[in-house]
């Protein structure tokens, strides 16, 4: 078997990623049982999206990732395909939800809080485009890519943040905030290159990986504690009541990753980076990305440091 690695302004980090001193962490109040001790805590690890990447990245997700921090495993995905749909991360899952495939993401929007977001959001978005028209790499690039998967709106932003949306309401619906201190939101293609214990990084902060931020902060992988956990994923509601808030991002070229940011700067939320220990792959047979297709194919085990 052969697999592929995408390998997109990431720096691949193989040396030990830097660790907070555990006496450091401050007590953590509520349902967070650690009490300055950060390996008493429990972590949840949520893949979100399509199931990509193969068993070579999944074994190093296990074996690098899940199993030095002593962490559990929930998947929020779409119908895995058929080579997927008895594989080893589907069996190692300890959660297991799965989010239908829409032809229009707007209809799943709707489920929010009722189409009335089609007029008082969606409506302003498509006439400022319609008074100053992008062409397709505008398009792709710039403000609308934050609504993607919307019909006639290419990029992905509406998918990733509807995920999120629906990560939200199971993790309420199973009562996992009160269940877990901290949680990873991640996807499935990413290769672990060495161990990394999650639960020594500061609980007080919200943790992104160093690159692929795009000026914001990056939509592949997030580590929060169970405290601001809610608010990290309420992006679109947030957004669609509070369009003041983000006009200059949606009637303008913008991105995920400039939202996401947005987002927690309003909330309030203390943003710190953790040097990145995997890169992106894929396996022959994944969906192909909405982005970018794979780069160079390697024999299984192969792996490549690229700069930023």
């Amino acid at each position: 078997m052969k697999f592929t690695l995408l390998l997109i302004n990431t720096i691949v980090v193989v040396a030990a990623a830097h660790l907070l001193d555990p006496k450091s962490i401050e007590k953590k109040e509520g349902n967070l049982r650690s009490v300055g001790d950060p390996l008493l805590t429990k972590t949840l690890v949520i893949i979100i999206g399509n199931l990509r990447g193969g068993e070579k990245a999944w074994s190093s997700l296990y074996e690098n990732y899940l199993d030095p921090s002593t962490a559990d495993l929930a998947l929020m995905i779409g119908k895995p395909r058929a080579g997927y749909t008895n594989s080893s991360i589907t069996k190692r899952a300890k959660y297991y939800w799965e989010v239908d495939e829409y032809d229009d993401w707007a209809d799943a929007i709707d489920l929010i809080d009722g189409p009335g977001w089609r007029t008082s959001f969606l409506a302003p978005i498509r006439e400022a485009k319609e008074k100053e028209p992008w062409d397709e790499i505008g398009n792709k690039m710039g403000g609308h890519n934050v609504l993607g998967g919307i019909k006639g709106i290419l990029g992905s932003g509406a998918i990733i943040f509807m995920f999120r949306w629906f990560l939200s309401q199971k993790l309420m619906e199973f009562n996992l905030v009160e269940k877990y201190d901290r949680f990873v939101i991640t996807r499935a293609d990413h290769y672990y290159s060495c161990p990394y214990d999650v639960r020594q990084l500061d609980a007080t902060k919200v943790w992104s990986p160093l690159g692929e931020g795009y000026k914001g902060i990056t939509d592949r992988h997030l580590i929060v504690s169970a405290r601001h956990v809610l608010t990290a994923l309420d992006i679109l509601p947030h957004m669609i009541s509070n369009f003041n808030d983000y006009a200059d991002c949606l009637l303008a070229p913008c991105n995920p990753e400039l939202v996401i940011a947005r987002r927690f700067e309003v909330g309030g939320l203390e943003i710190d980076h953790f040097p990145r220990t995997f890169f992106t792959c894929a396996a022959e047979g994944d969906t192909p990305s909405r982005w970018l297709q794979p780069g160079k194919l390697l024999e299984e085990g192969g792996a490549t440091k690229v700069p930023p």
